[in-house]
């Protein structure tokens, strides 16, 4: 709210995410700002697809063992996520849309606690990004059955993406940016 409202010289900028930008105007209705109109993008800093995961001690191997299994027993199968409205939850609510499937959403307080019951098999699926599931992936703890991206991922070559897995134009990439405030002219956002 205070980055559209700053003079646009240049001097204030804001680190936005798909949270400000994507997600937040998408749920709150009342937003202080509009996420397209409010700023002047500047330039994308990194981006991360989302990775869906199954604990190890889960029978999921692929995501159709997921989805079969959810068809089979609809709304018995959770899935983790960092809090409500995080990009986890919303792919786990899109999975739940496009496969046509029952899943139950279960929130926590940040992706730590989330990992550690998915790890701890009182969850069995979440979706999060390299960053967050990665050591765990590598370690063996978690399970990657697909990759919310467009094409499969370096550091997971052998995961399909979800498409590949079934679930056509499934993508979801968490985000960061630097936007400055509206009408910051071309040659400062340039400079920036």
């Amino acid at each position: 709210d205070f980055v559209p409202k700053a003079k646009p010289d240049g001097y204030t900028i804001l680190g936005g995410t798909i949270s400000s930008h994507a997600i937040n105007p998408s749920v709150y209705p009342n937003m202080p700002y509009d996420a397209v109109k409010s700023f002047e993008p500047v330039i994308l800093i990194g981006s991360s697809p989302l990775v869906l995961c199954a604990g190890e001690k889960t029978p999921y191997k692929t995501l159709k063992d997921v989805i079969d299994a959810a068809k089979a027993k609809p709304g018995t199968i959770t899935f983790a996520s960092p809090g409500n409205g995080t990009s986890p939850h919303l792919a786990g609510e899109l999975l739940k849309t496009t496969a046509h499937i029952d899943l139950t959403h279960v929130p926590y307080k940040g992706s730590g606690p989330a990992l550690a019951d998915v790890i701890g098999g009182t969850v069995p699926l979440m979706f999060d990004t390299m960053l967050v599931v990665g050591s765990n992936v590598k370690g063996g703890k978690l399970r990657p059955l697909a990759v919310a991206s467009p094409k499969r991922i370096a550091s997971l070559p052998n995961v399909p993406t979800m498409a590949e897995a079934g679930l056509p134009g499934f993508v979801v990439v968490s985000w960061q940016a630097i936007f400055a405030p509206a009408n910051t002219p071309k040659a400062i956002v340039q400079r920036l």
